[in-house]
């Protein structure tokens, strides 16, 4: 861990005396917390599986048997229905309440092609197995009546209506929850206020940085003016190199070496992101000897000169005269903003 980003234990203790009121008003949301982990209001999920049955006919008997893709779309249709905006209004006035869902299966058989089953799988949770039971049932009744009225409007004879079974009978059971997961979450919140100290520190610095931004002006001239002369300079730096190692110069060619490249610093595995570069430059433009040279050699190159002139700005504009003077007045800096904090 870094110096001046560690919290030693005494500084934690000394914070916690002298605010003892937060310190206490922490503990007991966090007890409560905890008590509601442990202790979680019960949850149970009604459930059961409805079923679009053809018409009964002469010829086939066994209404599973006329399956039908344009059956299974109904039932599909219906479902989604039922769980739009409108749908969910009407099912709420038929009393269902907590969590709903109706889920085309449409999986056949080894014997009956797939999606010709037209299978609706219906779920409620809520807070009692009584009220998921109920709740089921009145999904179930009102997938029915929705079906029994498109098929009134339609004028399609009573005889030949598509009617609706149950496959497997309505059962409810508690939802299990996973107190780990809370009692985790309760532990990171704790270590988060642990570590306020640097934290605060943090988003101190943060605000510093955006400091500049609420003088429009100043932010336009001395951050994004140079910025943008930053972009021009990379994009012509991208536009001679592709030219130099013969893969092509141009605007669409340069966009993809920079998202390359903003890609590759997303992905910090190495340094620089090297070899990260090189894999996605030569997936962008195709292998060969020629993009392998280009996607090494624009590194090095880059980095080369991004050395010099860092080396170059550290002796010339912050005289510094080794890196151990610069290690050293780090130093000096955090101790310093050490003992600010502790004067505050």
């Amino acid at each position: 861990m870094k110096e001046g980003y560690s919290v030693s234990l005494r500084e934690v203790i000394g914070t916690l005396r002298r605010r003892w009121v937060v310190v206490l008003v922490g503990w007991f949301v966090t007890l409560v917390a905890g008590w509601l982990a442990i202790h979680p209001t019960p949850v149970y999920k009604g459930i059961t599986v409805i079923t679009l049955r053809a018409p009964r006919s002469e010829n086939l008997p066994n209404q599973f048997n006329d399956g039908r893709p344009s059956i299974a779309l109904t039932g599909a249709l219906i479902s989604a229905r039922l769980q739009s905006r409108s749908g969910e209004l009407q099912l709420r006035q038929a009393g269902v309440v907590g969590k709903y869902a109706l889920t085309p299966r449409n999986s056949g058989t080894s014997a009956t092609p797939a999606y010709i089953i037209a299978s609706v799988e219906v779920t409620n949770e809520t807070g009692s197995a009584r009220s998921a039971l109920r709740g089921i049932e009145a999904i179930v009744n009102t997938f029915r009546s929705e079906l029994d009225v498109i098929q009134a409007d339609w004028g399609v004879p009573a005889e030949l209506w598509i009617t609706v079974a149950t496959l497997a009978p309505p059962s409810a059971a508690p939802v299990l929850v996973l107190k780990s997961r809370a009692l985790l979450g309760i532990a990171v919140l704790v270590g988060f206020a642990l570590l306020s100290a640097r934290v605060t520190r943090f988003w101190a610095r943060v605000r510093q940085g955006l400091t500049i931004m609420s003088d429009r002006r100043r932010y336009f001239r001395e951050v994004w003016l140079v910025q943008f002369a930053g972009w021009l300079f990379r994009f012509a730096a991208f536009w001679c190199l592709l030219e130099a190692f013969n893969v092509g110069g141009s605007v669409s060619n340069v966009l993809l070496v920079l998202g390359v490249n903003a890609v590759a610093a997303l992905v910090p595995f190495t340094p620089g992101g090297a070899g990260v570069q090189q894999a996605l430059l030569v997936k962008v433009f195709g292998s060969g000897a020629t993009v392998a040279a280009y996607s090494v050699g624009q590194q090095i190159a880059i980095a080369a000169l991004t050395f010099v002139i860092g080396l170059v700005a550290l002796t010339r504009i912050f005289r510094f005269r080794s890196f151990k003077e610069v290690i050293a007045a780090g130093k000096a800096q955090r101790e310093a903003e050490k003992a600010a904090e502790a004067s505050a």
